[in-house]
């Protein structure tokens, strides 16, 4: 008679769930970055002297940035592999 090895793995053979919920919270965490800014207005404003117009201008191009950059950054990542493009090795 033989004996059938039971896996003792705590999420068992399949480790996507938990890949796709640390990218989850990390997205959701980089979401509340970006957003706090909103609430850093006034503080900012009345700490450095800074206008609420250049601290939105600042805030607007942070974003256009970060969009324009997306396609290139998929570019890189289809050109080297992701691993290689997050780790900063490209080349």
């Amino acid at each position: 008679m033989t004996q059938v090895a039971v896996s003792r793995r705590p999420f068992g053979q399949n480790y996507a769930f938990v890949v796709v919920a640390v990218i989850f919270l990390a997205l959701l965490i980089a979401a509340g970055l970006r957003a706090t800014l909103g609430l850093l207005i006034l503080p900012l404003h009345t700490a450095f002297g800074w206008s609420i117009d250049a601290i939105s201008l600042s805030a607007a191009v942070g974003i256009f940035l970060y969009g324009l950059a997306g396609p290139f950054a998929a570019a890189v990542m289809n050109r080297f592999g992701i691993r290689r493009t997050v780790i900063g090795r490209c080349c």
